[in-house]
């Protein structure tokens, strides 16, 4: 796609501008262009719009070992996103493998 797909405002923002926002062809399998079509843009800005943040917490490069910068406890730190079907598994840190 190369574009914005969505974006969403974290909780605690302008209450004018609270909400989650979609791209034109993100929503319908028939009106957009793959992968992007399925709705799976919706699910990642909701979960946003609930305060979660990404599984690497915004960084690269494992500066997330000791305070898990996605500030959830129980999410291994991750080198970044992962995407498909992972065959050779998800991208960890070394130190958490």
């Amino acid at each position: 796609s190369g574009g914005l797909l969505g974006y969403a405002q974290f909780p605690g923002g302008n209450p004018s501008t609270d909400g989650v926002v979609n791209g034109i062809g993100t929503m319908a399998p028939n009106a957009g262009n793959p992968p992007y079509n399925l709705g799976r843009t919706a699910t990642h800005e909701i979960g946003h719009w609930l305060n979660l943040r990404h599984i690497w917490g915004d960084n690269t490069g494992c500066t997330n070992t000791n305070l898990i910068s996605d500030f959830v406890t129980d999410t291994p730190p991750s080198t970044s996103s992962n995407f498909g079907c992972p065959t050779g598994g998800v991208k960890r840190c070394s130190a958490n493998p």
